[in-house]
């Protein structure tokens, strides 16, 4: 009963916001145009999708990744579903326009050949849930790290289609709001299985309700990371470029990061002359911004996207600026040390996992709440270190410049831990399979 009445009021105060949420969704199009584009999916009508009714030989996997984070660690398991199950088609939603690219990017050939298929997920209102369900009849639903929609998750309930939340993290900030919920939330959190990427979340998953044998802790299936396919190669332009160069990249950053990090830069260069800063914005919409803020610094930057249009191997190059998608593991690839963004501001910190696939010492600031149990690995195992403002990020790429084997050891460190950490994604999939067939 007290279910029911959490759902009509919460579904009633849905459906009143839903202007605003697409208000938000024009007024978000002014800086990232995908925000103003494809609503018919956030509604679930796909007459603008596909031409007519899609006919499937069998039911769907269906794999929901939020934005472009949830969808980088989906991408293995994704491959796997592919190997596992060949004959079935697979569906990947997304909530974001940048994780919608990534999906479209990565997966250009099966979205092509339809044996993978991307949409929005509608927004969790009954009607939309119901037309979406209908329509791409899922055999099972695997959803990326944390999200919960208790409409949708009871549509699933009622028609027996298994919900996996997989590599499912809970920080303690939202296990209190969910806490406060629980008896609230009862007929989810015992009727759903979640596959946790550490002890802690596992615990508190299950103090939410869920049940012990529907709940286990697999590992963090971002340390199943593997090195992209013909790196060597797909970084030989790169490399010749900037060889002979110390290169420092910051990766992943947000606004009032760059200000610091270009600070850093500037007392850096003054001992170190060759030095080379990869600048890599986390969103896109942000690029143009962000190569204005380096040139009003009288810095020479090159942009990525524009590479082909301008003079190769210019050593005056101060600045190269990765300002397009997907090509974020190739720059780490040549870089000697990192600074992963997110973290100096109250983000929560990005994937620390990508330096240390390559080998390459990292430096973050101290918001890491979203990766709490990797960044506590990666610091213990001294990878990785901690920065607190622009002086301190300065004094500690210092110390990794002057010093080769050190950058070496540090590196190496954070490899040791990467291949001690591997295995989730079997374990995942073996846990999966079982309960879907």
């Amino acid at each position: 009963m007290k279910f029911w009445i959490f759902r009509q009021i919460y579904t009633g105060l849905c459906y009143l916001i839903l202007p605003l949420v697409f208000l938000r969704l024009y007024l978000k199009g002014h800086k990232i145009r995908g925000y103003r584009y494809r609503w018919r999916e956030r509604v679930a009508s796909y007459s603008s999708c596909f031409k007519k009714e899609p006919l499937f030989s069998s039911p769907l996997l269906w794999v929901h990744a939020v934005s472009v984070g949830e969808v980088l660690a989906a991408i293995p398991l994704i491959k796997q579903l592919e190997s596992r199950f060949p004959k079935q088609v697979i569906l990947i939603t997304t909530m974001t326009p940048t994780g919608s690219e990534r999906v479209l990017h990565t997966f250009q050939a099966q979205l092509r050949d339809k044996t993978i298929l991307h949409v929005y997920l509608p927004y969790d209102l009954p009607s939309f849930i119901h037309r979406f369900m209908a329509y791409f009849k899922p055999q099972c639903c695997l959803i990326m790290e944390t999200e919960i929609w208790p409409n949708l998750f009871w549509r699933a309930i009622q028609k027996k289609i298994p919900i996996f939340i997989v590599n499912a993290r809970l920080s303690p900030r939202s296990y209190q709001s969910y806490f406060k919920l629980k008896q609230w939330l009862q007929p989810l959190f015992t009727n759903i299985f979640v596959l946790a990427q550490s002890e802690a979340d596992l615990s508190r998953y299950q103090a939410l309700g869920v049940l012990p044998e529907y709940s286990k802790n697999m590992g963090n299936l971002k340390f199943d990371v593997s090195l992209p396919e013909n790196i060597e190669e797909k970084t030989k332009k790169l490399r010749q470029k900037f060889s002979n160069r110390l290169i420092w990249i910051a990766a992943s950053t947000h606004a009032q990061e760059e200000i610091m990090v270009l600070a850093a830069f500037r007392t850096l260069k003054k001992h170190y002359p060759e030095l080379l800063l990869i600048l890599v914005p986390r969103h896109p919409n942000r690029f143009d911004e962000v190569a204005q803020l380096c040139l009003e610094r009288d810095w020479f930057v090159e942009r990525k996207s524009q590479e082909a249009s301008t003079a190769s191997n210019n050593p005056n190059v101060d600045i190269y600026l990765g300002d397009t998608m997907g090509e974020l593991l190739w720059m780490y690839y040549v870089s000697h040390v990192a600074f992963v963004g997110g973290s100096l501001v109250p983000v929560g910190g990005h994937n620390l996992l990508e330096p240390a696939l390559f080998g390459v010492p990292a430096l973050t600031g101290s918001s890491l709440h979203n990766f709490m149990h990797i960044s506590s690995l990666l610091i213990e195992a001294k990878h990785t270190e901690i920065v607190n403002n622009a002086e301190d990020l300065a004094q500690k790429l210092d110390l990794l410049l002057k010093d080769k084997a050190y950058r070496e050891q540090k590196g190496q460190a954070g490899k040791s831990v990467l291949n001690q950490n591997r295995g989730a994604l079997n374990k995942l999939m073996d846990f999966v399979t079982h309960h879907i067939t």
